[in-house]
């Protein structure tokens, strides 16, 4: 195995520096999660408060049902989301790899312009022009 050399570990402290800053504002939520309204209120938002409570999270506590319903549908709506695009990705591979399928570089292009051109500036022209349209004199 080769050893790391110096440019590696420059890197690799580089790195972690950037993963450790990445990381701090999670680290931020989940503290004031455990403070008290009164720490945040005089102090503002710490990663040392001056006091601690799990007022906010009795709260969280509190919706019980509606809490389990929430994460229930979230996780049913990603779930089915991923299986109903992995099968539409996979019909529309499969017939691009067809070589005898008619409409095959038609779609292809069709696909490489959906990949190339966002929508966004599409919308933004139609909001442009939406907005200049008066309905009522």
């Amino acid at each position: 195995m080769k050893k790391a050399g110096v440019g590696q570990w420059i890197l690799g402290i580089i790195l972690g520096l950037y993963a450790m800053i990445c990381l701090l504002p999670v680290l931020l939520v989940i503290v004031v999660s455990f403070s008290s309204d009164v720490s945040i209120t005089k102090k503002g938002f710490s990663f040392f408060p001056m006091e601690w409570s799990l007022k906010a999270w009795q709260y969280v506590g509190s919706f019980g049902d509606q809490l389990i319903t929430s994460y229930g549908v979230t996780i049913f709506v990603t779930v089915m989301g991923t299986a109903f695009g992995l099968l539409v990705m996979s019909m529309f591979a499969y017939t691009l790899s067809r070589k005898n399928f008619e409409l095959r570089k038609y779609l292809s292009i069709i696909m490489l312009i959906t990949m190339l051109f966002n929508s966004a500036p599409i919308l933004s022209i139609h909001r442009f022009i939406i907005s200049k349209i008066r309905f009522f004199p």
